[in-house]
């Protein structure tokens, strides 16, 4: 069975892309609820035939329309209806079904249904026990092929290891993924690096834009620096790191330059310099990986990003005036 999660992944580090569920599981079963069988605008129909001179063998056709000549071999298997339901997935595989269900007949006609559901592997595999398929198995009746029908799994490889990374995205924020092997993060660190190598910085505070942005983009899913690199020659997320360095809030933070930002925030804003500059802190270490990211980190960020963009945009109305 696929990992309905993923594989090559940290569990524990993932978020679930959807706030209203409380667990991984939680969302998978809504997500099936809202795709169930019996909402599906469309279906497959299939039936088992005996075969005339060995009734333990069936054929399993596809009905593709109701007029005589309307159906089409899929293929041999034991006169089972579970054995006919892995002959259907597999015939099926790699293929996008989640608007279709199938439906199993006893006869040609399609009257005697036997059984139906979704095209995902908790449908088709539903009520075999683990004895059942061994038995099947040592038939060779076994499910082969892609059977992510509903194309929840987004792959990759890592562009550090080179470890295949998996994840369900239909559940999980992929930029919340962090790679097994090595920790970096596959999906978030190539797409970060991709728009601040090419998002243009001659206009007057985009660099400053780009930094907060990117910032939010980091502690939105509690990613350390270290955990973003572009390659094996960026160790510890170097690039990211100094892009932030250059901001505000890593200035805050700097006893050298605090006195520079406190006078900036009080002559644009009524904001209270410590309380910015204890959040600024709080959010360095984050990024920093001196301590995980936890709720109060995800707090600390949205104060500070907020105020810092308050910052940027009374800098720029008061330059243009």
């Amino acid at each position: 069975m696929h990992p309905f999660i993923g594989s090559g992944l940290i569990e524990s580090r993932l978020h679930v892309a959807i706030r209203q569920y409380s667990s991984a599981e939680e969302a998978m079963v809504a997500w099936r609820n809202q795709h169930s069988s019996e909402r599906s605008p469309f279906r497959c129909m299939f039936y088992m035939e005996p075969q005339k001179d060995n009734k333990r063998k069936a054929n399993v056709l596809f009905r593709t329309s109701f007029k005589s000549t309307g159906h089409k071999v899929v293929g041999t298997t034991d006169n089972d209806p579970i054995a006919a339901r892995l002959l259907i997935a597999n015939n099926r595989a790699g293929r996008y079904m989640t608007s279709i269900r199938w439906e199993l007949y006893g006869d040609r006609k399609c009257e005697d249904l036997l059984d139906m559901g979704r095209f995902d592997q908790w449908d088709l595999l539903k009520g075999i026990s683990p004895d059942q398929l061994t038995k099947l198995a040592e038939r060779n009746i076994v499910p082969h092929g892609d059977w992510d029908f509903d194309k929840l799994l987004w792959r990759c490889a890592c562009a550090i290891c080179n470890a295949k990374v998996m994840v369900n995205y239909h559940i999980f924020n992929i930029d919340s993924v962090i790679c097994a092997e090595c920790g970096n993060r596959p999906f978030l660190a190539p797409s970060l690096y991709h728009m601040i190598e090419n998002m243009p910085t001659v206009l007057p505070g985009s660099e400053q834009a780009m930094t907060l942005h990117t910032l939010h983009w980091l502690s939105s899913v509690g990613a350390a620096f270290k955990e973003v690199r572009r390659d094996i020659a960026d160790p510890d997320g170097q690039r990211i790191r100094q892009l932030a360095e250059r901001s505000l809030i890593w200035k805050a933070t700097d006893h050298t330059q605090e006195n520079q930002v406190r006078a900036l925030i009080e002559k644009n804003t009524e904001l209270d310099f410590g309380m910015y500059q204890a959040a600024c802190a709080k959010v360095r270490k984050g990024l920093c990986g001196e301590e995980a990211f936890r709720e109060e980190h995800q707090i600390a960020a949205q104060f500070v990003l907020r105020s810092t963009e308050l910052l940027r945009v009374r800098q720029l109305t008061t330059s243009t005036e």
